[in-house]
């Protein structure tokens, strides 16, 4: 197993957990796939090294999500050429695995109609034709040295700062190639080469001065949607310095769950999910999960009064609760012979181990703290000492 599929210690709950999120959520109109760089230190074989990354290593998960709101719909790790046979999972090139993570959703999900935006490591005409044959358009970045490219489109000879051109595909006239110029301090004039098979967007927006095409601010619009999953999960995450790399898997998923389900949970009350906060979510999930576990546990009768006091602040039950569940939690004779608590406070001082040879074992134990008490000084089967905090 391992030799076909590097990932596979973790292969099969993963894909359960990709297959819960497919099927939980439709789409919306616009979707980005790009890639998240999860920490994880651990000598493993796909660990990733990305020095403009805030984690710098970790491992790579390639991901489509929504632009709208926070929620990742599907993903991909990169694990790696396998050792032997390759596995079903591995998938080599980016262009096959944008088109397994498109096809691996249009199981669950009907993406027809839709839009993806993807940066120039993914953007190609070949992916974009693709795309098309099923009834979803793209827009996104292109490297210069990517195949069916014009030479002319390329150079930036006699092109003035802040040019723009359009050159459309010529057999079916669906998919349009943007070039824009715009000088820049440190490179000079570069050229910024956008591909699109959405309907035509010409014209120019004059908004910030830079005269941009419509087509890059609508590829800058929708371009973010895996940058709002990144910036939840470096929020609040569960991710722990571990030495097993599939525990940094799991706690990515748990980071993507707790995002997902925030998301959900805005959508199914009429909240915007942007406006909601992760830190108030996250606090309910731990409350609802950590609540069941506080109940049992109050109900042991040997539990220290501070450990009670701080289950009952965090269930947010009355102070009185406690001190009549704490009421008889102890038996009124115990098998163990013992000095009494409050003979041995009142000896403390000059000759006490004078003293408390003196002071004789009993059997009787205050009801209430459990502490071995002598006659003199048991009140209602109490010691003095609980009897005068509880008046």
């Amino acid at each position: 197993r391992f030799q076909g599929d590097r990932f596979a210690a973790i292969r099969n709950i993963f894909e359960m957990f990709n297959n819960n999120c497919s099927k939980a959520l439709q789409p919306n109109e616009y979707l980005t796939i790009d890639e998240t760089l999860y920490g994880c230190r651990n000598q493993v074989s796909f660990r990733q090294y990305n020095a403009s990354k805030p984690e710098k290593y970790g491992i790579l998960f390639k991901s489509i999500n929504s632009v709208d709101f926070a929620y990742t719909h599907r993903a991909v790790v990169y694990s790696g050429k396998p050792v032997g046979d390759p596995g079903p999972y591995y998938v080599p090139g980016i262009i096959p695995i944008v088109q397994r993570i498109v096809s691996d959703l249009m199981t669950y999900v009907d993406l027809g109609g839709r839009n993806i935006s993807m940066d120039r490591l993914y953007t190609s005409i070949e992916l974009a034709q693709w795309l098309l044959e099923r009834n979803i358009t793209v827009v996104g970045t292109l490297m210069a040295n990517k195949k069916g490219i014009p030479a002319a489109v390329k150079s930036v000879e006699g092109r003035e700062n802040y040019s723009y051109q359009v050159y459309w595909e010529t057999e079916n006239m669906k998919l349009t190639l943007h070039s824009y110029v715009a000088r820049t301090k440190s490179k000079g004039m570069k050229n910024v080469l956008v591909l699109s098979s959405v309907p035509p967007i010409l014209g120019i927006t004059k908004d910030d001065g830079k005269c941009k095409p419509a087509v890059i601010k609508l590829y800058d619009f929708s371009k973010g949607g895996t940058d709002i999953v990144d910036q939840r999960i470096g929020s609040y995450s569960v991710n722990t310095k571990s030495r097993k790399w599939t525990l940094a898997v799991l706690a990515y998923m748990l980071d993507t769950a707790r995002i997902n389900s925030q998301t959900i949970f805005a959508l199914n009350n009429e909240l915007e999910p942007r406006k909601t906060s992760s830190f108030k979510f996250g606090w309910h999930i731990v409350n609802a999960l950590v609540t069941p576990h506080l109940h049992i546990r109050k109900q042991n009768i040997h539990l220290q009064k501070s450990i009670l006091n701080k289950i009952v602040s965090i269930l947010n039950e009355p102070e009185t609760t406690a001190e009549n569940a704490s009421e008889e939690q102890y038996e009124k004779v115990s098998e163990k012979r013992a000095r009494c608590s409050v003979c041995l406070k009142n000896a403390y001082g000059k000759d006490f181990d004078m003293k408390k040879q003196s002071i004789p074992k009993v059997q009787i134990r205050c009801t209430k703290c459990g502490k071995p008490t002598c006659k003199p000084h048991i009140a209602v089967q109490r010691c003095t000492t609980c009897d005068s905090i509880e008046n």
